[in-house]
């Protein structure tokens, strides 16, 4: 049974394969466009630019070639830029190896398949960059860095890696291509015996599984079973080869023209909908490699229905043909010919085939719309959440649905999980502490009074949590904010133990703000302790959800206070609207305190904050002059490094024990 974080490695290498084919989907608008202009000339009998048929063709023929080397390629670099190895290198190395074992095991040709990319263009840069990976410890030169030739050492420091991953794969696939030969011809041997339908059967799934790993689909099968059963006839007229364009592929291999209308239909990101609006002219002469390698190719969710539906078609069109007598005629309909108008041109004029392919692309795209809606749903995030959940101790879903949502986008999410792939898991209790930055009377002595700040221990430093930004775009905000919530309540009893009853300031994310049970479980859990809760103003954004929020946290007789006031979204509405007992005056507006308009400016807010019965705070004080200038303007309260950086507990405790009165430069501690 594998983990969980064994299955989101699974995954996360899944997305790399699936963003290395869509990085090749350019080059593959080139050959749809190629294969429709020579269609097209073919069938007008016209040269383009003086540009004739076979010129068009060999230029096909080129192309197809190169592909094998694009593919490799891609997947090279993406596969190694999942697993931490050089990317470059890594493309270098499969491309190298693919050209020798092709070369090899070809018989001294490049291309030993019809259409240039087999499984060699999938297997080879993948065994390379894992080569790479385990082989670089042991044979690199581990050569210093050198940040201003970082390049070219980074290639010097590869070169005897390189060597040894190269002779290396070369053997390993020559050998594995011998011992899988046999096994493979007689495989599909075997299959050359089935009836005609299980043969149609069989070709149609085996087309669609290789389309889904990206290698072409019928031009792989009829690489192993040949193109003779194409040309056998399934009624008077009507071959096999014509029945699944009439019936199986509609619109192209998987039912291109409903997975098209079902993208078009159901796309949520701009992504989808420009891939859909791109591929458009070219589904509808049946050529749908854009929508496989943007959409399809390693996609998990749509799996099912691009590998079924087409299985589903050939078994209703089979059935129909029994069912309904309709006659063809000899005329020879070309691929490209347009779904509706080939069964039009192919049966004379019988509207009751074309009746029947309307209905089988309105029944595909209902199926497929219902996958298309789970992969805009599914959301890589949620499983990161449940890790991370694991690793802290927190039952429940505390995901933010709106970062969750934005975060949804492709791209993003296989760029962000190579960082989340390496921090998730070394995100555990034990590598999470509190820090505590007082916060300074500058009248009367009261009791203490901190800031609660979250720090992250690794290899025996202490650092601030640069990984929330990462968390945040993650939507996993409200689960570390359960965490410390958690961890505060702990630590308190502890500051009861060395003597001290702290008032505790305690930042409040806004993802954590607008989401109901994250609120719900930190106010429970905070509900009866002296803590001030600080949220943004941004957090306000949020609309309803932050006001149910505000109102949880104060039924629970938790104070609010507004972090980081002056920063981007200060709004006098939010200090009328709510009963908010604490206003903190960010560090940008403390530093300008020294200046004409920033004293004013602070002034003006102090004297409004004074007058609704608010306490004011300013941050980030370093110096005396700032000091001085927030004391005649009548702020009760300053923290800062003039006083101290966060601490750790003991410290914390031991900072009111200082000079009597636990003071610093005269200035007494709350």
């Amino acid at each position: 049974m594998w983990s969980a974080q064994e299955h989101n490695k699974l995954l996360l290498f899944i997305l790399a394969l699936q963003e290395a084919f869509v990085a090749t989907v350019p080059f593959f608008v080139v050959i749809a466009l190629v294969t429709l202009v020579r269609e097209l000339a073919a069938l007008s009998g016209l040269a383009l630019f003086f540009i004739n048929a076979d010129t068009l063709k060999n230029l096909l023929d080129a192309l197809y070639s190169a592909s094998s080397l694009v593919v490799t390629v891609s997947v090279a670099y993406f596969i190694a830029r999942r697993i931490g190895v050089h990317p470059v290198m890594a493309a270098f190395l499969a491309t190298t190896v693919l050209v020798t074992v092709s070369f090899l095991v070809g018989q001294g040709e490049l291309v030993t398949s019809p259409r240039g990319y087999t499984a060699r263009s999938l297997t080879v840069p993948i065994l390379s960059a894992y080569l790479l990976r385990g082989l670089y410890p042991l044979f690199s030169l581990k050569l210093p860095p050198q940040p201003e030739l970082r390049h070219v050492y980074r290639l010097i420091d590869h070169w005897p890696v390189f060597l040894v991953a190269f002779f290396t794969a070369v053997p390993l696939y020559v050998l594995g291509d011998a011992i899988l030969n046999p096994i493979e011809v007689a495989f599909f041997d075997l299959l050359s015996r089935l009836s005609a339908l299980g043969m149609e059967l069989v070709r149609t799934l085996f087309s669609q599984l290789f389309w889904f790993i990206g290698l072409h689909g019928p031009h792989t099968v009829n690489a192993f079973l040949g193109k003779q059963f194409l040309l056998e006839q399934v009624r008077p007229n009507l071959t096999w080869g014509e029945f699944n364009r009439l019936f199986v592929n509609l619109g192209g291999s998987g039912v291109g023209l409903a997975l098209w209308a079902t993208f078009l239909w159901k796309a949520r990101t701009g992504t989808m909908r420009s891939l859909a609006r791109l591929a458009t002219p070219f589904v509808f002469f049946n050529i749908d490699e854009l929508l496989i390698y943007g959409g399809v190719v390693f996609n998990r969710i749509l799996f099912v229905p691009f590998v079924l539906l087409p299985l589903a078609n050939l078994l209703l069109g089979y059935a129909f043909l029994q069912a309904v007598p309709i006659e063809f005629s000899a005329v020879r309909v070309p691929w490209i010919t347009p779904v509706f108008v080939n069964a039009y041109l192919k049966t004379g004029g019988d509207l009751r085939l074309v009746a029947f392919q309307l209905g089988l692309v309105i029944l595909n795209a209902l199926v497929y719309g219902r996958y298309v809606e789970r992969f805009f749903r599914t959301q890589r995030p949620s499983e990161y959440g449940q890790q991370l959940s694991q690793g802290l101790h927190i039952k429940g879903q505390l995901l933010s649905e709106v970062d969750v949502r934005a975060y949804a986008a492709q791209r993003q999410v296989i760029d962000a999980a190579q960082h989340l792939d390496r921090l998730i898991p070394r995100l555990r209790e034990e590598n999470l502490t509190l820090y505590y930055q007082p916060i300074v009377a500058l009248s009367g002595a009261q009791r203490p009074y901190f800031e609660a700040l979250l720090r992250y221990r690794s290899r025996g430093k202490v650092s601030g949590p640069t990984f929330l930004g990462l968390l945040e775009k993650a939507g996993l905000a409200p689960i570390v904010d359960v965490w410390v919530a958690r961890r505060l309540r702990q630590d308190l009893e502890r500051f009861q133990a060395c003597g001290l009853e702290p008032k505790i300031g305690l930042n409040l994310h806004p993802d954590t703000l607008a989401n109901p049970k994250a609120v719900k479980t930190i106010a429970e859990t905070l509900k009866g302790l002296d803590v001030t809760v600080e949220i943004l103003e941004r957090s306000f954004l949020y609309g309803e959800r932050a006001e149910q929020g505000v109102a949880t946290l104060r039924q629970h007789g938790l104070e609010l206070a507004i972090d980081d006031y002056g920063t981007g979204y200060s709004n006098l509405e939010v200090l009328v609207r709510h009963e908010i007992a604490e206003l903190k005056i960010d560090r940008t507006l403390t530093q300008a305190l020294t200046e004409t308009r920033g004293y004013l400016a602070v002034k003006k807010t102090v004297e409004l904050c004074h007058e609704l019965g608010i306490r004011v705070v300013v941050e980030g004080v370093e110096t005396e002059a700032q000091l001085e200038k927030a004391r005649a303007l009548g702020v009760e309260f300053a923290q800062g490094f003039y006083f101290a950086p966060a601490l750790p507990l003991d410290k914390a405790c031991a900072f009111f024990r200082r000079v009597p009165g636990g003071s610093k430069n005269g200035e007494q501690v709350l």
